[in-house]
């Protein structure tokens, strides 16, 4: 399996929302690092991290439009959407939609670093907090 692949499933891993495949795919020293450059680090607190997203937005989802691969490190360009499950006011603002940049580390067929870059403010206008 190349790096891509394995970028790739943990995406597909994402989407839909399958823990047991994202642990899999997750290196035990894994770093999450978000858009405003927080990192997560572990595999526990990735997985939290993970389960709070999807709790936030119940079809939080990945796009992939485009791949670029050098060596282990991968690029991944496309979209990331989703819909706030807890939006009571202004239901418009609840499903959002941005372009997303990745970038992924794979070590040994398991992600090692996933660094995330994309716009904030659709999904915290979504939170009510923009």
């Amino acid at each position: 399996m190349t790096s891509t692949d394995v970028a790739l499933w943990y995406v597909e891993s994402i989407n839909q929302q399958n823990a047991e495949v994202l642990d899999q795919l997750t290196s035990d020293g894994i770093r999450l690092i978000d858009a405003e450059n927080r990192i997560t680090h572990g595999k526990i607190a990735s997985r939290e991290a993970w389960d709070h997203t999807f709790s936030l937005f119940p079809d939080y989802e990945i796009l992939i439009l485009e791949t670029f691969t050098k060596d282990h490190s991968i690029m991944l360009l496309g979209t990331v959407s989703g819909t706030y499950a807890g939006a009571t006011s202004e239901p418009e603002f609840a499903a959002w939609k941005c372009p997303i940049a990745i970038r992924v580390e794979v070590v040994s067929d398991q992600i090692a670093e996933w660094r995330t870059f994309y716009d904030l403010r659709p999904s915290y206008q979504a939170l009510g907090i923009a």
